[in-house]
């Protein structure tokens, strides 16, 4: 049976040594079907992310508010109050991105020449009970950095809209008594 199996996967996925054995095979099918709980962590660190952003920015037009009210009484309007604390915002997030991606850039740069060896780190009777390849290649991607330097900007610019739009509805005789 283990043997139709194989030969069915190496006809799907073509002539590949790797795929050998049926325990092989389950690991394979249990990590596609892990795909929608990966999903689901995934999400939990972004909301996660973006409270915290959210708390950040409060925080930050809270310690301003003697700021705001000096601004809103010298005549800036409401929008430009909301452009200011936006466009700081976004020039903080390009900022924390292109630091990130860079970083990022660089490790996995350095990683996909340096492959990961599983049989290094845990020895070889650990190996025997996992069903993984002994090593693990890490793949460069430059789409892939630019795609998560702009999904980090555009989503830290969504989350700090909401708490500028609040700072520019400080009364500025308020924020002076504060």
């Amino acid at each position: 049976m283990s043997t139709r199996i194989t030969e069915q996967m190496k006809g799907i996925m073509g002539s590949d040594d790797r795929i050998t054995r049926w325990q092989d095979q389950l690991w394979i099918a249990m990590m596609v079907g892990y795909k929608p709980l990966f999903t689901v962590i995934f999400l939990i660190f972004l909301v996660v992310a973006c409270l915290l952003i959210v708390n950040t920015i409060t925080m930050i037009i809270h310690e301003r508010i003697k700021e705001i009210g000096m601004m809103g009484s010298l005549g800036m309007t409401r929008r430009e109050i909301v452009m200011t604390f936006f466009f700081e915002s976004l020039f903080l997030a390009m900022f924390g991105a292109t630091v990130g991606v860079l970083l990022g850039g660089i490790i996995t740069g350095i990683l996909q020449n340096t492959p990961i060896r599983w049989t290094a780190m845990m020895g070889e009777s650990a190996m025997a009970t996992m069903p993984l390849a002994n090593t693990i290649f890490v793949d460069f991607s430059f789409p892939r950095l630019c795609q998560n330097w702009l999904m980090g900007v555009v989503v830290t610019s969504i989350f700090t809209l909401f708490p500028s739009i609040k700072s520019a509805w400080v009364e500025p005789v308020e924020a002076q008594r504060r």
